[in-house]
């Protein structure tokens, strides 16, 4: 059979052709232009050209194993996919190949059934993947479009990959994920349907409906039914039936996704437990953006551009012909903003680019070749893109983008990190070591030589020279500790020991390392490092002595005196002798402290120190709990240093003036004195009995001594009793407030009220503030009593209001301790602005010596407070340590003289001076002045005729219950 005349230089001949497998026929795949023939030059110039690989070939018509198959032409793309180079061009005698290829056999087989067909082919040899079509172009002719789709493969496994990766996360999504085809058959649903329901609806058609509860099966379906109708998102509450039985509640929620043609390809959705709906849902979002992205984004960005050349035929520029839609993605353009344009006039300073774009998508397009670059992206955002660029035809080129920021990005972080790391090591100071434990062979670095004084040369790499350096305390210990860790090797090998210096001094050094597994005679390898941590050491030694020592006297502190205290008494009770625990405060401290400032005071806490080390033995132990309290232990107290003895020097030390800073300052002490083993065996029991007898002492007269007694107990029972009635009125009622009328004393007219609060007793009785409120503050319940006042004076004035009495202003009280309590402010003000009461209708009565303590603090705290509206009123006023300089600063609206001043006015003219000192300093500071515990008529006219504005006492009203208050106030109403 001879070859066809365009062949003849080819001379290729393919015979002997095998029965191949049947492909299903596709679609007509002939390029051809309609009434072109075979064979014409136009034809044969675009197949030849074309960037895919071409080949026409013919069958003899029988088409049997043994028919003769002959190529008439083929392009250089075909010629290069395949290996097959011309041969006998000289002879011009048709070249035989040894065996027809099976994929060609296959492709032949259309020349006389006149169909087409579609077959992928492996190349083994070249690794490469290609789509055949093979159609007839004319009767015993066959012709093949060889394309190569390895990419293409490639990037749909590397999708397939990704989409097993997102359906595996959304599996482990909370809820019940499904993804459903059109006619509602499941294809996914996650795991815990599963959990849930005891059932699997994989591949079940439709909406198993058995799962929800009757009562909504007929919502839920016309929810369906009209999503199916309108293909929109549906979503509907229905309870669903757990395998056990029980029903729940749940959001079912379902999508549509569409193709590219706006039709429904799948449902997607969630079945979210309504207990947890928010989290489910912005979990629902971000499972719907990541699938949605997965299906989306699976093509590469393609670029086509014609080259521009000058009159040499260099390139100049290049004109962008069009993009695809990923290309706008990855560039951050728009179609409309590239396409047309020369490169130049989209990017004008191109050609200042590192990457030279024009000349090397010019040498491509002009040499019809390929090539590969990584480089920054001109578009914005200015990202990293790999390009892989090749000639379609002369003078064009065809582009494809991929974004690999994030790889530039981690190699920059891994360089960055090493960089990092070499320098963290040469500051550090790291020595790095090797061992192999079986060999014994090992290396020391020079900076781990180094470390111990030495240069390189110096050590010899032997485990020997580690070991002869360890610390004798140390070695036993490092030894059993290594020997543990080869019996159980981990990841986690840390070692903290002594080395010997080349001085002769010992260095702290911590070693960590990993195990390197050798499957190997050698066994395991250690790599390590080593680093010195001695003044690590030292400053961890220096903070555990500076937290068990007061930073202020150097006296062991509560933590160490407890420790040991403990030891002492230990020590006495094996020894059967008596020791003793003194408990000290120092009084008129907090006054010397507030008047002369925290400087003055911290200078006579030292000084009271060393006086409380001169009084006593080297053996016993002084310590500071804090503020002005002190203790001393002392582990024997005979009756040659009894504690009585040591209590009076004390007392004598103590009560020595103090020259501080040209100041002769005076204090006195208070001294409990507990016993053991008479008083208690443990330190905590003694301190506490010591601490009861010095309240005793403070109580009787300052600056003596009492010894602790069984007696004391009741008075603490008593107020442990206090507290648990307390702890009782909190919990289930018995916490009242009684209301004293203050009025104006020209018009006699009520002007406000004093809430006093009163506890109710076990047996009915009225309990004092003065009794409970010290328990309160020391129990910690403070806060909590003072909260409840001011919501119930809120809810009065509310109750008032409604039984139809005029609004009446409600002063409330404060302690010293809950006014310093953080967030008193934010607290007060939330409580009464939640109520429906006017904050002016509220006013607080603060202490002349709790705003004293601290007065800058004070004042922040009353501004906060007055800036909502409530008054403020200094109550006790007189009886502390203001000054006019003071009291200008804070922010009042009134002055209440203290009942000690009032209730002397008719036969104390002290009295009478100091209220009248009063009454004009508040009204130089336009402040309203209350005269309190008035109890004659006498008190009330003085008071008047001196200018005091209100009045308040037994005189006007004793405190009432809210009842007896309301009559009283409609009594006087007119």
């Amino acid at each position: 059979m001879e070859l066809h005349p365009r062949m003849q230089s080819t001379g290729l001949d393919l015979h002997t052709m095998d029965p191949a497998t049947s492909q299903a026929p596709a679609q007509s795949l002939d390029p051809r232009p309609a009434g072109l023939p075979a064979g014409a030059d136009p034809w044969h110039a675009a197949c030849v050209g074309m960037p895919d690989g071409f080949l026409l070939g013919e069958v003899s018509k029988a088409a049997n194993p043994g028919s003769e198959v002959r190529l008439l032409d083929m392009n250089e793309t075909f010629r290069r996919q395949f290996g097959l180079e011309p041969q006998g061009p000289a002879t011009g005698k048709p070249a035989r190949m040894g065996q027809v290829p099976a994929w060609l056999r296959h492709c032949a087989q259309v020349a006389w059934t006149q169909e087409s067909m579609v077959i992928d082919h492996h190349d083994p040899a070249s690794g490469r993947q290609y789509e055949l079509r093979a159609y007839s172009p004319a009767a015993g002719q066959f012709a093949i479009l060889a394309r190569d789709i390895t990419a293409q493969r490639q990037d749909k496994s590397d999708l397939l990959e990704r989409e097993r990766h997102w359906l595996n996360i959304l599996s482990g999504l909370p809820g019940m994920v499904w993804v459903a085809r059109p006619d509602g058959t499941i294809e996914f649903i996650s795991r815990q349907w599963l959990a849930y329901t005891g059932q699997d609806p994989t591949g079940q058609q439709g909406v198993n409906w058995s799962v929800v509860h009757p009562d909504d099966l007929e919502g839920a379906k016309a929810a369906w039914r009209n999503t199916v109708q309108t293909g929109q998102p549906w979503n509907v509450e229905c309870r669903f039936r757990r395998h056990d039985g029980q029903y729940r509640w749940f959001s079912w929620r379902g999508t549509p996704l569409r193709d590219d043609g706006g039709n429904i390809s799948h449902w997607f959705g969630v079945c979210s437990d309504i207990d947890e709906l928010k989290r489910a849902q912005e979990k629902l979002k971000e499972s719907e953006r990541r699938y949605t992205t997965l299906f989306n984004n699976h093509t590469v960005a393609i670029a086509h551009y014609t080259i521009q050349t000058d009159a040499n035929g260099q390139p100049v520029d290049y004109l962008v012909n069009r993009v695809n839609p990923a290309y706008e993605r990855i560039a951050g353009m728009s179609h409309a903003a590239v396409e047309g344009k020369k490169i130049t006039e989209i990017f004008p300073d191109i050609r200042n680019s590192a990457f030279d774009f024009i000349g090397h998508f010019g040498r491509i397009a002009l040499g019809s070749g390929e090539g590969s670059f990584e480089t920054v992206s001109p578009h914005p955002g200015g990202r990293w893109v790999s390009i892989y660029a090749y000639s379609p035809a002369p003078g064009e080129c065809t582009a494809m983008f991929f974004d690999i920021t994030e790889r530039k990005q981690m190699e920059q972080v891994r360089r960055e990190t090493e960089r990092r790391l070499q320098l963290a090591v040469a500051i550090a100071h790291l020595g790095f070591w090797e061992w192999e434990v079986v060999s014994d062979k090992c290396y020391f670095s020079p900076t781990w030589k180094k470390q111990l004084g030495y240069q390189d040369h110096e050590i010899a790499n032997l485990t020997e020279e580690w070991q002869q350096r360890l610390h004798p305390e140390d070695r036993k210990r490092v030894q059993a500790e290594v020997a543990a860790y080869l019996a159980h090797p981990s990841a986690d090998y840390r070692l903290e020991y002594r080395l010997r210096h080349r001085d002769g001094s010992y260095r702290w050094m911590i070693a960590n390392a990993v195990p390197l597994s050798r499957h190997s005679r050698e066994g395991i390898k250690l790599i390590g490092t080593q680093l010195d941590i001695t003044e690590n050491k030292l400053a961890e030694q220096r903070v555990r002595e500076a937290a068990q020592h007061d930073p202020l006297t150097g006296l062991p502190n509560r933590a160490l005196i407890f420790e040991y205290a403990g030891h002492l008494v230990a020590a006495a009770q094996r020894s059967r002798k008596q020791g003793a625990v003194l408990f000290i405060d120092l009084d008129r401290f907090k006054p010397i402290n507030d008047l002369y400032g925290h400087e003055i005071g911290d200078k006579l806490l030292q000084e009271a120190s060393q006086r409380l080390l001169n009084c006593v033995r080297a053996e016993d132990l002084v310590g500071r709990l804090g503020g002005d309290e002190f203790v001393v232990v002392l582990p024997h107290a005979d009756e040659e240093h009894p504690a009585a003895t040591v209590a009076q020097h004390v007392l004598e030390a103590l009560s020595a003036p103090f020259e501080i800073d040209a100041l002769d300052l005076s204090v006195s002490a208070s001294v409990g004195i507990s016993y053991f083993p008479q008083h208690g065996t443990d330190v905590d029991t003694l301190i506490h009995a010591a601490d009861m007898a010095m309240y005793q002492a403070k109580q009787g007269c300052h600056g003596s001594a009492q010894v602790y007694s069984k007696a004391m107990n009741a008075r603490f029972d008593a107020a442990t009793s206090i507290e648990a009635r307390l702890k009782r009125a909190l919990a289930r009622g018995g916490l009242v407030l009684h209301y004293q009328p203050v009025i104006d004393m020209q018009t006699r007219r009520l002007t406000g009220v004093e809430a006093l609060l009163r506890l109710s007793g076990d047996h009915g009785e009225i309990i004092g503030p003065d009794q409970f409120v010290p328990v309160a503050e020391s129990a910690g319940l403070i806060g909590i009593v003072g909260e409840w006042v001011a919501t119930e004076a809120c809810r009065q004035h509310e109750a008032w209001c409604n039984q139809g009495l005029p609004p009446v202003t409600i002063a409330i009280n404060v302690s010293a301790l809950q006014f310093r309590q953080r967030g008193f402010a934010r607290k007060l003000t939330d409580i009464i602005l939640d109520s429906s009461v006017d904050p002016a209708n509220i006013e607080l009565e603060v202490t002349e010596s709790t705003v004293m303590d601290s007065m800058e603090d004070a004042v922040t705290i009353l501004n906060n407070i007055r800036a909502a509206g409530i008054r403020i009123a200094l109550d006790d006023f007189g009886t502390g340590y203001s000054s006019l300089s003071h009291l200008s600063h804070l922010p009042l609206d009134k002055l209440k003289v203290d009942q000690s001043f009032v209730r002397r006015l008719d036969h104390d003219r002290a009295s009478r001076a100091i209220t009248g000192a009063i009454i004009t300093l508040g009204r130089t500071l336009n402040l309203e002045v209350v005269g309190e515990g008035i109890e004659s008529e006498e008190a009330l006219d003085y008071l008047q005729q001196n200018g005091c504005n209100q009045a308040q006492g037994f005189f006007i009203s004793r405190p009432l219950p809210a009842a007896a208050f309301a009559e009283w106030y409609r009594a006087h109403l007119h």
